[in-house]
């Protein structure tokens, strides 16, 4: 029987134009992942949202982990510990 994957989550990202840039990297290498943000969550409920701004989260395979962190780094600074608000 095939072990299933680990997935770790990663981040938050600063919003989801940040998720929406990973992703496609990650597509692009052959990385499965899956995202996750606060905007997806109340994206058709009673609280507002800016979709730029709103943080998220990234799931990746274990095996990947450092790959990404890497990636994430080398894009944003490695800043995935607190959403952009947050820094101001």
């Amino acid at each position: 029987m095939r072990e299933e994957p680990r997935w770790i989550k990663v981040g938050p990202l600063p919003g989801a134009m940040q998720l929406e840039m990973l992703g496609g990297i990650l597509k692009a290498r052959d990385i499965p992942f899956y995202y996750v943000s606060d905007w997806e969550a109340g994206a058709f409920g009673a609280k507002g949202f800016t979709g730029v701004s709103t943080p998220g989260y990234v799931f990746v395979r274990e095996s990947d982990e450092e790959t990404v962190a890497d990636l994430i780094d080398g894009l944003f600074g490695g800043n995935v510990e607190e959403p952009a608000e947050a820094n101001q």
